[in-house]
């Protein structure tokens, strides 16, 4: 059967969702995670500048990603390895943290 080409997952909590994609390219076997920030209809948060950090969760030598969503909530990590990984986002009053990630072979 072969491993998936992308999968979809949506996280939820009381003030934001997070509409997440990670999609396989066969020719490298790396992975790109990218996805949006939303928030309900209480929160008025602006969204874009919202920092994220993708780190494995089983190698602390490995250098921690980060970047920032877009005006829109958009975000995107490009060539990343397979393994478990433990996303964190960072929002002015809380973080959300989503470990472990798997992410496929």
């Amino acid at each position: 059967l072969g491993t998936p080409q992308e999968r979809q997952l949506l996280f939820s909590n009381p003030n934001y969702d997070l509409d997440l994609q990670i999609a396989r390219d066969a020719a490298t076997s790396l992975h790109k995670v990218q996805g949006q920030l939303l928030q309900n209809a209480v929160t008025e948060e602006d969204l874009g500048g919202v920092e994220l950090r993708l780190r494995p969760v089983d190698n602390w030598d490995y250098v921690e990603r980060r970047c920032l969503t877009d005006r829109l909530g958009r975000f995107s990590f490009s060539y990343v390895e397979p393994g478990n990984y433990s996303l964190r986002v960072c929002l002015q009053e809380q973080q959300l943290v989503l470990s472990p990630l798997n992410i496929l072979c």
